[in-house]
């Protein structure tokens, strides 16, 4: 196993992970990209859905870092310019 997946399946309680496996880690920090957010936020919608897993439960709140980048940037700079 390579460094992410050894990392990966200590935080999934796992020995080893195979490729494509999909696993519920424990972590301590969310990182939640502008960009790429809305597609996870469908995929975790999707899941719940399925029953797989319970949305509610998945994180706490105050582990979540969101990074504005391209999205939140191009509606903030004409907000900002009409002011």
């Amino acid at each position: 196993m390579n460094i992410t997946e050894k990392i990966l399946a200590r935080a999934s309680g796992k020995d080893k992970l195979e490729p494509d496996e999909v696993i519920f880690a424990n972590v301590d920090k969310i990182m939640l990209h502008d960009v790429s957010g809305p597609g996870v936020i469908k995929t975790f919608e999707k899941l719940e859905k399925d029953g797989v897993i319970k949305v509610d439960k998945l994180f706490d709140p105050k582990v979540l870092c969101l990074l504005a980048n391209y999205m939140l940037v191009e509606i903030l700079i004409p907000i900002q310019l009409e002011h």
